[in-house]
């Protein structure tokens, strides 16, 4: 969204300022800036680094946005004024998840979904452990992870050492109507994000579990970064002790155990993914935009 002799620009990832810089130097650029941090952009400069290449640039930028209050906390590290920081989820179409209220049939039988980059900080190895002390318990169950990356062929390896190969499936990347498929026939969502070992960057939000709450699926994920912003805490699902599995299992459990509260969350989180449909998310970027329009 852009005039630029006169109203906002808005960019994306904070990186691309530097494409920018010289421009409003030489007066080419006299807009006012709107930024949108999206996650590991806020991770890439220590404060003194950020201030050096972007201080003088953020004298032109009236608002920045963020998805999560945890990743708000990161742009205020680097220096940025609170006052200048706004928070914005991320939305999504809902009129493409449109999903009913969802039961468990069964209680012994559940069927776990995750979806994401195979990466160490997404924790699917966790979310193996969850499956697997499941199973030692007796449940009857299975767990799809949708996504691809660098982690797969480790998983894979989990998976076979501790004998869950018939149990576990990696189906790598979908279409987005093939993952409404996979989580309509799906009981419980889990997230298991945690921490980049090396950098300790977290989620910013994990718009996965958006998805899956307006498809019925209660979420269950570690506390850590943005995620619990996406929740309800009791209402649409949980949010455990980061890397703590038992906790995990417990509250998957809990909802096996109890059809009616099941039933319940389901349809709360159909009605809370609906707080974040990208035509609410919008308006609130249209105002920022008229603000200095």
């Amino acid at each position: 969204y852009s005039n630029f002799k006169s109203t906002t620009t808005h960019v994306h990832f904070n990186p691309a300022i530097e494409s920018l810089i010289k421009l409003v130097e030489i007066g080419f650029i006299k807009s006012k800036f709107l930024i949108t941090f999206h996650g590991y952009d806020a991770f890439l400069e220590t404060k003194d680094s950020f201030q050096s290449k972007y201080g003088n640039f953020y004298k032109n930028v009236y608002c920045v946005t963020s998805n999560s209050q945890y990743l708000k906390e990161q742009i205020l590290k680097l220096g940025v004024p609170k006052e200048k920081i706004k928070i914005i989820p991320m939305g999504i179409d809902t009129s493409k998840f449109d999903g009913r209220t969802k039961c468990i049939n069964n209680k012994n039988q559940i069927k776990l979904i995750t979806v994401g980059r195979l990466i160490q900080l997404k924790g699917q190895t966790y979310g193996i452990q969850v499956c697997n002390e499941l199973v030692k318990k007796g449940y009857d169950c299975t767990y799809i992870v949708v996504g691809s990356g660098d982690e797969l062929s480790k998983l894979e390896q989990e998976v076979l050492k501790k004998g869950l190969k018939n149990r576990i499936s990696f189906t790598g990347d979908l279409q987005q109507h093939e993952i409404k498929q996979k989580l309509e026939e799906s009981d419980i969502f889990i997230m298991p994000s945690t921490y980049d070992n090396k950098t300790k960057r977290k989620e910013a939000f994990g718009i996965t579990s958006i998805e899956a709450q307006a498809m019925g699926l209660p979420v269950i994920g570690f506390n850590s970064g943005g995620f619990v912003d996406t929740i309800k805490e009791g209402i649409t699902g949980f949010a455990v002790e980061d890397r703590n599995v038992s906790s995990m299992v417990k509250r998957i459990e809990e909802l096996i155990k109890n059809k009616e509260t099941y039933k319940k969350m389901s349809l709360n989180c159909i009605r809370h993914a609906k707080k974040f449909d990208i035509k609410y998310t919008m308006q609130k970027f249209i105002e920022l935009y008229e603000k200095k329009g």
